[in-house]
């Protein structure tokens, strides 16, 4: 890696940690860009040359998350431990990080809802599902997991599913245990809902 791309990761790196400490103490919609540069100690044009807008810098911080998730399921997968065991390690670690920054998981879910079509998901898969197909893929090699579906397939069904829960949990955070909602979305996709199987 070249010594300016260096710079520039972190440089954007920087502008990630300050912004997500901003919007961790007070909150997403009174953080402005001016005072992400201001604690980053950069200048404004050096912000917009990384991100065109606070959402774009959201999804940047999500998927910065999603990278520490992917090294520890890797070794997780390396560990022994079962897909499933990992499917949920995932779900979990992605429930503490959006309890902690509900304002950020509030604006990206209405952003992509907003602006994402199925022709911009091929571009720019969502990290959630690339990090759960690995695990699918793991699974249907183990012969646990159904392979007559492709894992991205499946990856993008628990994404669905896990969507409606924080969409669930967003609008009744005091009533909702999140971490237990994604435990039951992830027990009803490996598992499913019926006792019935549809047959042709």
């Amino acid at each position: 890696m070249s010594r300016q791309k260096q710079k520039r990761e972190a440089t954007r790196d920087l502008i990630l940690s300050e912004a997500e400490k901003l919007f961790t103490t007070i909150g997403y919609e009174a953080t402005t860009i001016d005072q992400i540069v201001e604690k980053a100690n950069l200048a404004k044009g050096t912000f917009y040359y990384n991100f065109k807008s606070k959402e774009e810098l959201i999804e940047a911080l999500i998927y910065r998350n999603y990278d520490h998730f992917a090294v520890g399921v890797n070794q997780e997968l390396e560990s022994g431990k079962t897909p499933a065991q990992v499917l949920e390690l995932i779900l979990f670690s992605v429930a503490d990080w959006v309890i902690a920054h509900p304002d950020m998981i509030r604006i990206m879910l209405e952003q992509r809802f907003v602006r994402i079509s199925p022709a911009d998901n091929k571009k720019n898969p969502s990290s959630f599902r690339e990090l759960t197909a690995l695990v699918m893929i793991k699974g249907q090699e183990q012969g646990v997991i159904r392979n007559d579906i492709d894992a991205g397939e499946l990856s993008q069904m628990l994404a669905m599913m896990i969507v409606q829960a924080h969409l669930a949990w967003l609008a009744f955070p005091d009533k909702i245990n999140l971490k237990e909602k994604f435990k039951n979305c992830l027990e009803v996709f490996l598992n499913g809902a019926g006792r019935e199987i549809i047959t042709n």
